[in-house]
């Protein structure tokens, strides 16, 4: 700008303000036509972002639409107040009526040492091993006279040595071997007594304590000295059992029912009952299980809501006010006005697929008012709800509906057709298996026989040692097995588990919990096998579940069947035993599903509202370039400006010089004349 600035300091004449005036007059209008062009179009962005912001919220207000957890949840109420039980139910519960009594709680298993044993709480209880186990125990008078173990825990060891040879220091033992049982002192008055007590409660947790003492005389475990003064068996009851292992008792609907626990699960589908008293005798409470039709209704109003909202925000920038002479910014626009056409038009076309009572939204007594909001009937809705409740999900939520009550709906994709798809079952999936092995000719378990090893599902076990004893059955034997290979902690770990059990030939079975062609059990070592009958070696592997959706092989993955072609990605769970036909699959994409995939469409990375703001932020860019390439063309004006009145400046410069030249000649001449 100094060759501007220093324009007309020769002539006197203010051409620089000259050259900033025309560049001026050249290039305000341009850059205000560009300002206003870049207005209008950051105008029409924060529009759409606006719109953008309107979709995702209409979206996410129907997610739990798309749920079915929306419309399964129950409610459960009680015909009166009770302090006697209290009652949850989940989503797979059964509408229906159930009169309860609670006719027993259960309870734990305690046993104490014998009043006058020990005075002190550093009284010697001898030396050895405590062996506890659990089961259901069998009491006629003082004596133990059966004991069946229970197959799901396994026995614990405590040892006693003159770390912990007193009274507190076994009670502290037992307490840090936190494997399910307690122990306390209790002061009664006279002397002291010890009292072990189950942690958990049932039949099948009742307790059976076996004493070594070392000495290798079987009768020094049994008599009452030293640590012997602690065994609860059936060989001798020297612990006073206190107060018996039981279970809880209730009639349901005039059935009687037991659980381990004071919590009751199954006995109602889908329902907990969580026992607190007994109920007085003969006196029931009546329990009704519902579908939360209160959620569901929620959800539809919030759904109307949220849809009345959009139609607000999408008016507010399409409408025109013929009176006022004003217009939303994005009035005319094609791409808004089909986003909102085809909003309207799912909502209120019939979904495909649906054969009951419930196919548009005006079955739900929700209608158009003709301001283009949507508006409910509350009597016609909550009719629909409380006679139709079903449909209402079907209409909502993307659901398969079996026909075949051991066939059951797990989910479905983006690309799964509405169809009603046949499903034939050519195999039903299988565990993995022992191999097959000989009867159990020997029940006396003792060092040389009481390991093995096995590999369940893949995972290997560490070494598994059985208790040293002679089972009273061969029930007792597997039970025992099954306990300690579920305790293994590599398994335990993995998820992994087995059900040991008889065979029809009185030979132990091992079986994998799972199903399926990773189920597999492989006895890896077995010491001494031929007493137990067991085989070492890899037993027989589960399949898959293996037959055909909608007529198209299926996949199949342990019990669970994933269609293919117009089923592509319907997972279905196969139960039973039964090949052949299982009946049918109707599959339907619900209204709030099809909408969902129809805004994730709008919204999506090439959606119609990304595309449209690329568009815009092009122009933008555009418009920056125009403005770089005005001030290029301005930047040249200029110095062609300042070349030319450069010129000019230096020409009257000189002509200016001319002129005094001469004024001063003139003069001289004149004065010289004179």
């Amino acid at each position: 700008m100094a060759a501007v600035s220093s324009l007309g300091s020769g002539s006197g004449l203010d051409l620089s303000s000259l050259v900033d005036k025309l560049i001026a007059a050249e290039g305000e209008p341009a850059t205000a036509r560009l300002d206003r062009t870049e207005a209008r179009i950051q105008t029409k962005l924060t529009a759409y972002g606006s719109l953008k912001g309107g979709l995702s919220a209409f979206q996410s207000s129907i997610v739990s639409l798309t749920q079915l957890d929306t419309f399964q949840t129950k409610s459960v109420s009680t015909s009166s107040a009770t302090e006697t039980f209290t009652v949850l139910a989940s989503s797979s519960a059964i509408p229906g009526t159930y009169n309860v009594e609670v006719t027993n709680l259960a309870q734990s298993n305690s046993l104490a040492t014998a009043s006058g044993q020990f005075t002190d709480i550093t009284d010697a209880v001898g030396t050895g091993t405590l062996t506890i186990s659990f089961g259901t125990v069998s009491i006629t008078g003082d004596d133990v006279t059966g004991f069946d173990q229970n197959a799901t825990k396994s026995p614990i060891s405590i040892t006693v040595d003159a770390s912990n040879n007193s009274l507190q220091g076994l009670r502290d033992a037992i307490n840090d071997s936190n494997a399910g049982v307690s122990a306390s002192i209790v002061d009664n008055g006279t002397d002291l007594q010890l009292v072990i007590t189950s942690t958990e409660t049932g039949k099948v947790n009742g307790m059976q304590i076996s004493v070594d003492e070392g000495t290798g005389t079987a009768a020094d475990n049994i008599d009452l000295t030293g640590l012997s003064r602690l065994a609860f068996n059936t060989s001798v009851t020297n612990l006073d059992n206190t107060v018996s292992a039981d279970d809880a008792s209730a009639i349901i609907n005039g059935i009687s029912v037991t659980s381990a626990s004071n919590t009751i699960n199954g006995a109602i589908e889908g329902v907990t009952l969580n026992l607190l008293q007994k109920s007085d005798a003969g006196v029931s409470v009546g329990v009704t299980v519902a579908n939360n039709t209160a959620d569901t209704k929620s959800a539809i109003e919030d759904f109307v809501t949220s849809f009345n909202t959009l139609a607000v925000s999408l008016a507010s920038l399409t409408d025109v006010d013929v009176g006022a002479g004003t217009a939303g910014i994005l009035t005319g626009d094609a791409s808004v006005r089909g986003i909102e056409n085809q909003i309207r038009r799912f909502i209120n076309s019939t979904v495909p697929g649906l054969t009951g009572s419930i196919q548009s939204i005006v079955d739900l007594g929700i209608t158009t008012s003709s301001e283009g909001n949507l508006q409910i009937d509350n009597v016609k809705l909550q009719a629909a709800i409380d006679n139709n409740f079903n449909d209402i999900t079907s209409f909502f939520a993307n659901i398969g509906g079996p026909t075949d009550s051991l066939v059951k709906y797990v989910s479905s994709t983006d690309d799964t057709k509405v169809s009603d798809f046949a499903v034939n079952i050519t195999r039903t999936a299988t565990q993995g298996t022992s191999a097959a092995g000989a009867a159990i000719t020997d029940l006396n378990i003792g060092s040389a026989n009481d390991e093995l090893t096995i590999k369940v599902d893949g995972v290997q076990s560490a070494t598994i040692s059985l208790t040293n004893k002679l089972y009273a059955s061969n029930l007792d034997l597997a039970a025992e097995i099954q306990s300690q290979i579920n305790a293994d902690a590599a398994l335990i770990a993995s998820g992994k588990s087995v059900t040991v059990s008889l065979s029809g030939s009185n030979a132990l079975v091992i079986t994998s919990n799972a199903f399926g062609s990773a189920s597999a059990i492989d006895l890896t070592y077995i010491e001494n096998a031929t007493a137990s009958g067991l085989t070492a070696g890899a037993g027989n592997d589960g399949v898959d579940v293996a037959g055909t959706i909608g007529g198209l092989t299926a996949t199949g993955n342990g019990q669970f069947l994933t269609g293919k072609g117009d089923a592509q990605g319907l997972k279905l769970q196969i139960l039973g035993t039964s090949d052949g036909s299982r009946g049918s699959v109707n599959f339907t994409n619900g209204l709030a599903s099809n909408l969902d995939d129809l805004i994730a469409t709008f919204l999506g990375s090439d959606g119609i509202i990304d595309t449209r703001t690329k568009g815009f932020k092009t122009n933008v860019d555009d418009i920056n370039e125009k403005r770089e390439a005005l001030s290029f063309r301005l930047a040249r004006l200029e110095t062609r400006l300042v070349a030319r009145f450069g010129a000019l400046d230096i020409l009257v410069t000189q002509l200016q010089q001319t002129s005094n030249f001469l004024t001063q000649q003139l003069e001289s001449d004149r004065k010289s004349v004179v």
